[in-house]
């Protein structure tokens, strides 16, 4: 294996490739996970450089990919992230979670009982429900840096509203429904069949009350929040020494090493200060101890 890991990931969040260096958010990860299992939507918090997108990409995406014992995956985590408006060269919202779909689970397999409603085609809930049979799975649309998606145009803002609103809450289009009589017993057991989605937003901590812009759309989305707070001293001690621990046949370039108590304390000292600046403990270590990075 050629050694080229980083035991920390300096100033960049973790990623899923990342999971097995991923250390001290034990207990945020088996929580936030939970509270997805249990609910439709789901909004992260917590300020700058806390490591949302860390928490999600080494925490919760392997944990939701894990495989059941007969092979069933038990959800199919889809990240979206939206770049930064800029007029005239930026997809619109809906265009990027279509574009992300299409990416991750593959084009839209035909399905006969749905090719005929033409204005469904470009409906979010279309796309996920024609792929629902075809993948025998279910799904968690994941929007990292969720704030992004404010930069955009009022119109686009409302339209990926309404489709997810449509999405969560729609169980069968009313086009659906007015030819309900028309359909199978086994086409109307395909649509009446749960399309298992959840949505899970993360959002920096200041921006948090512009969520409140999606409640006519998409009422209750701050209902259930989990706020990811600063590393206490555990947590930032097994972060530390847990990753510094690792053997190197796990491609790191370094060899396993340990902290003096003494070092420790000082280490512990500038993460608190770093915390305070808006960083996370393994990016200030990666700066304060470059051997070990």
């Amino acid at each position: 294996m050629t050694q080229s890991r980083r035991r920390y990931p300096g100033v960049s969040p973790f990623e899923t490739n990342q999971a097995d260096q991923y250390f001290g958010r034990t207990r945020d990860v088996q929580d936030l996970y939970d509270l997805i299992l249990l609910e439709k939507m789901v909004v992260l918090f917590g300020k700058s450089g806390y490591g949302k997108s860390s928490l999600l990409n080494a925490g919760i995406i392997p944990k939701l990919s894990a495989t059941k014992s007969k092979g069933e995956q038990l959800f199919h985590p889809i990240v979206v992230r939206f770049a930064a408006y800029t007029k005239g060269s930026t997809d619109s919202p809906l265009e990027r979670v279509s574009e992300r779909l299409k990416q991750v689970l593959g084009p839209v397999p035909d399905v006969p009982l749905l090719s005929g409603f033409t204005e469904l085609r470009h409906t979010l809930w279309f796309q996920v429900k024609a792929r629902q049979n075809a993948l025998k799975t279910r799904y968690v649309l994941i929007f990292d840096q969720f704030e992004e998606f404010f930069t955009y145009p009022k119109e686009q803002q409302l339209l990926l509203r309404e489709q997810l609103a449509e999405l969560l809450f729609t169980e069968i289009p009313q086009e659906l429904r007015m030819a309900w009589d028309d359909l199978s017993d086994a086409e109307q057991e395909f649509l009446s069949t749960e399309l298992n989605l959840r949505v899970v937003f993360a959002v920096r901590e200041d921006r948090l009350s512009w969520l409140n812009s999606l409640k006519e759309e998409l009422p209750g989305i701050l209902d259930k929040r989990y706020e990811l707070k600063g590393l206490s001293d555990e947590q930032a001690r097994e972060a530390i020494l847990q990753t510094a621990a690792l053997p190197q046949d796990l491609g790191f370039k370094c060899h396993p090493f340990s902290y003096r108590p003494e070092a420790l304390n000082i280490l512990l000292k500038e993460l608190k200060k770093a915390t305070r600046a808006k960083t996370t403990p393994n990016k200030a270590a990666s700066r304060l101890f470059c051997c070990k990075s």
